[in-house]
């Protein structure tokens, strides 16, 4: 009603500050206005202020001020558009000081003229270039919240530009921490900014965000604004969270003890001091503050301490309070097995295995708060199988990935970090060269990036070599920790990338900590394929400190010997279990203090569930009965959820319609849930994956239906105008809600996607899925789609080398194809038959196949689809020495693909110039040359790269050799740049073998053997190690250059010869180098454990048997 008087008398309310506001009157010259206003609201306060509490009748009061005089206002515009206003001048400066000195028994009034009461108007558009979007969007009900408040007060920051600028600095700031700038205005403080962390929405870490944000925008104040100065004060508190004001003028804020708290410590310390509450002292280790004394505050009984915020300390200066318990001996043994980094070596890959709940993870937090290496904490997810999920989440982390200028963060960060590399210029290069395969795994892409231009199988293999890349240059800024966390639930990827990372890095100081459930990997492949150089196995806690650390941290003492004997019988030696079991005893009352101040048992006690599941089902019946049902109905959403679709989902239910509970905020006190990542609080999830299980399956099974068949027409509306990102989510709920209808609506599109990023397990299960829905509803599946998945199921299987697998899935789709007469789809299914059957070996039946093709292409007049076919019998006549048969259909395809694909136009060329080298014509080079031509033309790195190899064999063979050496290094820069390390391998191997074998340069030839050497090694590629290995030895010992071959011994002492393929190239190496040996007179020791060796390997292929089938 006071609001209601001050507007009707056509006064502005100016601001809110807690219990009191400032009213202005801009026409009032002569004080009428103001008078009547201050009269109408004291009369009501003598009628109306008194009420009946269970102590007595009060009396409500209320204060005034008076004044005359300049006012100004302005608007400024923030960091995103969003706009704040202001009042200030002598009238406000004077009012403040004025308060109390208003004598109602003299004020008199003449008559004044009323306006009529302002019409409500739909002023949203106005108000939210205003408020704070994060108020407009959560903000629904009045609610109390634990926020942390930061109060500000400033000195001589005076005029319009000033406050502008003053205003878009706190509110670029603000942004990366994620506090709410409530209000900047005058008021008997003077300036002063009121921010809060925690409101609208809580957010993880509000007070570390807090302090962190104020160093960061106190160190930017003081640069912008040298003339000025500032104070501040930061306080936490539960607070009442809502609208303060009337019906037709009111404002979003905070208000409570804490914020008028925090105001006072902000005008107890000097200009440019931080003043914090002792409490938010107390739990931020990680800041060092400076104490200064006891002070009194006003409106607090007794003295308060005052500290001031001096600065954020590094991990190394923390420190630690929280006493760690029993794990004396697995520390040693991680102090010993990092060891080798202290003198920049490579530690090995070490395991720690250990059941959920033993305290793996604080074990290695503990441990690396003792150390000063870099950490790179990579944290596989049981909630998701996506490609790269630990990566990727680490990296947009490390990028500062958020959605404005993120390619530009890339790659400064690169060319930053490059910039540190002075001694490895091939790693700087490579991690230069690295930038958009690295920007990928964060999904960040742009026009013609070297990941553009390269095929998906290349892609995977970058984004794998980028980011082992990336770890190998940060090593060398300082030795470096890799710990992967609950390694069971690596994704197919990652567990690629883990293997290709330990290979090839003895000389780098890293370490890699793998934690795992026991028995969860034994039996994985990528597991098999790395050597684990320590083990420990993480047994049960039975020492009785564990007991008194876990009641002291939740009940705030220490535990009678009742107390520790039946956490011990119950807890079965995991401390997860008896921290959940110490919090349901508290929770249900049956702790209390006994005589001696110790924690005891009181009431039922024994009745306690005796296993975690039903521990957390009854953590979930403790629950008030609204939150229960809400994180039942999260669980369905998924382990990780989205805010926005549990909100829309949350609205629409019956059982939540009245209510106005912030469930997520709620389910975050209770230690439910938590952010998924720290600058994104609009994904949640679970922080016990067992517990939202317990959930799900609380639920019927026709509720858990409704629930993921809402989701999912949630995550329609929601994001319709981009629902690729959301595939995977939408079939899981339509899946779930069996609205097959629905699935099927996203599977093909999901699984074509899965295809082109080459997440080749994905791509196959949802391909499976297509057809396996088909088997029972065939109406709902057409027949263009059920072939394309059975094609691409067999496309796959042929890229990952099941060919047989492949051909049968093939042999289906032709079938289906058949029988809907889609001849076009058909042509192109039997030319990629063929093409494989010949490469197997079945010939006949491959040129029974084509010829179909082909007749079917004629018939049909599919020209594309013709010069593919004629290209392909090309090929094939020519591997069959019909030259004749080989030109002609080399020259039909040319005639077609000169019109219809460029592309295929220069592979045609290349083949063309490679039967025009074996049938020994002239013309050659003008082939290569137009083939080179069309691939830099189209930018196809792969066809030029194939060329340039055609191109440089032919100049060897032609005795060219020193052009086969620069179009060989022409080729090799080109592997490089596209990251094809297989094809470096062989370009290098061919570069020494031209130098040995025809340029009698066996020193260059070394060169590029060792180069090739180290590709394998990277590869971890048996088979091309032993070639090469040979091969130098053969030089070495030719030239009786034998100081490097203990070198070379140990490297071929590494090949497992069970990764090798026999054949008659290798067996015919190896046994000329046991010759060459044979006829040395020396019987130098190195040469006969090179000779022994190199026995023993042929020996084992021998025993392999016949030739392996290629």
């Amino acid at each position: 009603p006071q609001v209601k008087k001050i507007l009707d008398n056509q006064g502005i309310i100016a601001n809110f500050a807690g219990d009191a506001f400032t009213a202005v009157f801009p026409e009032d010259n002569d004080l009428q206005l103001a008078k009547l206003t201050a009269i109408q609201i004291n009369n009501w306060f003598l009628e109306k202020g008194k009420f009946k509490t269970l102590f007595g009748e009060e009396q409500l009061s209320v204060h005034f001020g008076l004044s005359r005089g300049e006012i100004q206002w302005g608007i400024c515009k923030g960091y995103k558009n969003r706009k704040l206003y202001y009042f200030k001048g002598s009238a406000m400066d004077q009012v403040f000081e004025n308060v109390d000195e208003l004598d109602f028994t003299k004020l008199t009034i003449r008559n004044v003229n009323q306006r009529n009461n302002i019409e409500d108007n739909k002023i949203f558009n106005v108000v939210k270039e205003f408020e704070n979007s994060e108020v407009l969007k959560y903000f629904r009900s009045p609610e109390m919240r634990d926020v942390v408040s930061v109060f500000i007060q400033f000195e001589n920051i005076n005029n319009h530009q000033e406050i502008s600028e003053l205003f878009k600095l706190l509110d670029y700031d603000l942004i990366e921490y994620g506090g709410i700038l409530n209000k900047l205005f005058f008021g008997d403080k003077g300036l002063t900014a009121l921010i809060f962390f925690g409101a609208p929405i809580a957010i993880e870490q509000s007070e570390e965000n807090s302090l962190d944000f104020i160093l960061r925008f106190q160190q930017n104040f003081n640069q912008k604004f040298t003339h000025a100065k500032m104070r501040c004060g930061i306080t936490r508190g539960l607070v009442y969270v809502g609208l303060t004001g009337g019906e037709k003028r009111n404002e979003w804020t905070a208000l409570g003890d804490s914020v008028n708290t925090s105001a006072r410590l902000m005008t107890s310390v000097q200009w440019n001091q931080i003043s914090v509450q002792e409490k938010i002292v107390n739990k931020n280790d990680n800041f060092k503050f400076n104490f200064q004394g006891l002070f009194d505050l006003k409106g607090k009984k007794g003295k308060t301490p005052i500290y001031y915020l001096d600065q954020k300390l590094q991990l190394k200066e923390i420190d630690l309070k929280t006493e760690f318990i029993n794990r004396e001996q697995e520390q040693y043994w991680l102090k010993k097995v990092s060891s080798p980094l202290d003198s920049n070596r490579f530690a090995g890959i070490n395991i720690i295995i250990g059941e959920s709940g033993l305290g793996k993870t604080r074990l290695i937090e503990e441990f690396q708060k003792q150390t000063d290496f870099r950490w790179i904490k990579l944290v596989c997810k049981g909630f998701t199988k996506k490609s790269f999920y630990p990566v990727s989440l680490w990296l947009k982390n490390y990028f500062d990935i958020d959605g404005q200028n993120n390619r530009e963060k890339i790659v400064n960060t690169i060319n930053q970090l490059s910039r540190k590399i002075v001694e490895n210029q091939d790693l700087k290069d490579e991690l230069l060269r690295s930038s958009s395969f690295l920007a990928s795994l964060v999904d960040v892409y742009w026009e013609d990036s070297l990941w553009e231009q390269i095929q998906p199988k290349l892609r995977l293999e970058n984004q794998i070599q980028s980011f082992k890349t990336l770890i190998k240059a940060l090593s060398l800024e300082k030795p470096l920790v890799v710990y992967i966390d609950d390694v069971q639930f690596i994704d197919e990827y990652t567990s690629k990338w883990l293997t290709q990372l330990t290979v090839n890095i003895e000389d780098c100081p890293i370490m890699i900590l793998i934690s795992s459930w026991p028995g969860y990997i034994d039996g994985e492949e990528w597991f098999k394929k790395i050597k684990i150089d320590n083990k420990l196995q993480l047994s049960g806690l039975s020492d009785e400190k564990i007991y008194y650390a876990i009641v002291n941290r939740i009940c705030g003492g220490s535990p009678s010997d009742k107390l520790i004997n039946f956490l011990k019988e119950k807890g079965h030696d995991l401390p997860l279990f008896c921290e959940q079991l110490t919090l349901h005893l508290k929770s249900l009352g049956m702790l209390q203090l006994n005589k001696e101040g110790l924690w005891d048992l009181v009431g039922e006690y024994e009745k306690v569930p005796e296993n975690i599941s039903d521990l957390l089902v009854a953590r979930l019946d403790r629950l008030d009965t609204q939150l229960k049902e809400a994180i039942k109905y999260a669980s369905v959403i998924g382990n990780q959820f989205d805010e926005t679709v549990f909100g829309n989902v949350i609205y629409h239910s019956d059982n939540f319609k009245n209510s106005d509970q912030d469930f997520l905020f709620s389910a975050y006190q209770e230690g439910l849930i938590e952010p998924l990542e720290k600058e994104n609080s609009k994904h949640w999830v679970f922080r016990s994956p067992m517990l939202r299980e317990m959930a799900y399956k609380l639920q019927p099974p026709s509720k858990r239906i409704e629930i993921h068949n809402h989701a999912a027409l949630t995550i329609e509306e929601l994001y319709k105008d981009n629902l690729e990102p959301y595939y995977d989510d939408l079939i899981y709920h339509f899946f779930n809600s069996n609205n097959i209808l629905k699935e099927v609506k996203y599977l093909p599109a999901s699984a074509e996607r899965a295809m082109e990023r080459f997440e080749n397990e994905n791509a196959v299960n949802l391909f499976q899925r297509i057809i396996e829905i088909s088997l029972n509803n065939r109406d709902l599946i057409s027949k263009k789609i059920l072939c394309k998945a059975e094609r691409s199921l067999g496309y796959i299987n042929i890229v990952i080398g099941k060919l047989k697998k492949g051909y049968e899935y093939y042999d289906l789709a032709e079938i289906r194809l058949k029988s809907f007469n889609n001849h076009k789809m058909l042509v192109d299914l039997m030319t990629a038959k063929a093409d494989i059957l010949y490469k197997i070996g079945n010939k006949d039946k491959s040129f029974s196949i084509i010829e179909k093709a082909k007749k079917l292409a004629e018939e049909n007049n599919f020209k594309l689809e013709l010069a593919q076919i004629y290209n392909t019998l090309g090929y094939m006549y020519q591997d069959q020495n019909e030259f004749e048969k080989a030109e002609y259909f080399y020259k039909k395809a040319e005639s077609i693909a000169r019109k219809e694909d460029i592309k295929l136009l220069g592979n045609i060329y290349a083949n063309i110039a490679n039967l025009m080298y074996v049938k020994n014509e002239n013309g050659i080079e003008i082939y290569l040359k137009k083939g080179i031509e069309i691939a830099e033309k189209i930018n196809n790195l792969r066809l030029k790269t194939n060329i340039l190899n055609s191109y440089a064999v032919y100049c060897a063979k032609t005795n060219n050799f020193k052009k086969a050496e620069e179009i060989f290094v022409e080729q090799y820069d080109l592997t490089k740049k596209t990251g094809d390390l297989s094809a470096q391998g062989v370009t290098l191997n061919n570069l020494a073998y031209l130098n040995v074998s025809y340029l009698n340069n066996n020193k260059r030839a070394l060169e590029f053997y060792n180069k090739a050497l180290e590709v394998y090694k990277e590869l971890n590629n048996d088979q091309g190690k032993l070639t090469i290995v040979v091969n130098i030895l053969e030089i070495l010992i030719n030239e009786n250059k034998y100081d490097d071959l203990s070198r070379f011994l140990n490297e071929l002492s590494k090949v497992n010869p069970e990764n090798v393929k026999r054949d008659k190239e290798i067996t015919n190496t190896i046994q000329t180098l046991i010759d060459i040996i044979s006829r040395k007179k020396d019987e130098q020791k190195i040469l006969i454990d090179i000779k022994n060796k190199l026995n023993e390997m042929l020996m084992y292929l021998s025993d392999k048997g016949g030739e392996d089938e290629i």
